[in-house]
């Protein structure tokens, strides 16, 4: 250990603070601990970790990320400098049908198409690259450009700005934190949910029911979050929201790796795995 680049702790919270104390009494080796609720991250800290990671907080944030579609149909994924980068769905936009050469994106608005995301698969575009309505556009521009675009193919409907999110845990709890705080509307489903004064829109029922999804406005919804325990549980309720509402925008979490590829086949747009985002966070840290 003392002599290590670093020291990944990776177990239970408790564990994993026991780890950081006897890391710190042998020596200054830095420490990363990953921590399952986003409170405990300030107890890793104050126990000498150089680094403590929120990881069920950080899948909730990057799912909700992914399944809204406010702002030009879009929402800015990340930036640089004054570049913005946004993701639009085709769905509803004049591009259907047309190549990127003839929809003339840059000319009319600014904005340049630099990717294609299609149920997982992400491709660069070429000019003839044809827009087809599940296609969602990996778009670069000002926040001047964007809001052209937005002006361009409209103001975004109702349908587009409600996002239901299946799951309260730690994992959608943060989803719907990160709604809340951008005012994304949001409606939450769960089979053991009880009153959150902070979240007025909480349905207590099971997400498997379609009852309880058309109750939820699936149907309506621009973008649905799936956020259970189950790999099995969500594969269903994937399927369930695709056949509701075809055009709905689905972000859903993997427990497992080998599970990634069922959830796009049941119709997921996005799915993050819980141990890729982990891995790429540790190895970023590293």
């Amino acid at each position: 250990v003392e002599t290590a680049r670093m020291v990944v702790a990776n177990m239970t919270d408790p564990d994993n603070a026991n780890v950081v104390l006897t890391t710190r009494s042998v020596g200054s080796t830095p420490v990363t601990a990953v921590v399952t609720q986003p409170e405990r991250a300030q107890l890793m800290t104050v126990a000498g970790a150089t680094h403590a990671v929120p990881l069920r907080e950080t899948l909730g944030n990057y799912l909700a990320v992914r399944a809204t579609t406010r702002g030009a149909r879009g929402h800015v994924v990340d930036s640089l400098g004054d570049l913005l980068f946004a993701e639009i769905p085709s769905h509803g936009t004049p591009f259907v049908g047309s190549s990127l050469r003839d929809t003339g994106l840059r000319a009319k608005t600014g904005v340049s198409v630099i990717g294609i995301w299609e149920r997982g698969r992400f491709t660069l575009p070429e000019p003839d690259t044809v827009i087809t309505d599940g296609m969602v556009m990996l778009l670069v521009g000002t926040e001047a450009n964007l809001e052209t675009l937005q002006a361009f193919i409209g103001e975004g409907t109702e349908r587009e700005d409600l996002v239901v999110v299946l799951g309260h845990g730690t994992v959608g709890s943060a989803a719907a934190a990160l709604l809340r705080r951008r005012q994304v509307p949001h409606v939450i489903v769960d089979r053991d949910a009880e009153p959150d004064p902070q979240e007025p829109y909480v349905i207590q029922g099971d997400a498997s029911d379609q009852t309880v999804l058309v109750k939820a406005g699936v149907e309506r919804a621009g973008g649905l979050i799936v956020t259970t325990n189950d790999d099995g549980t969500n594969v269903f309720l994937t399927l369930a929201g695709r056949r509701l509402n075809p055009h709905i925008r689905i972000a859903a979490r993997a427990n497992r790796e080998e599970n990634v590829a069922e959830l796009y086949a049941a119709g997921a747009d996005f799915v993050v795995s819980l141990s890729s985002v982990g891995a790429s966070i540790l190895t970023n840290i590293i």
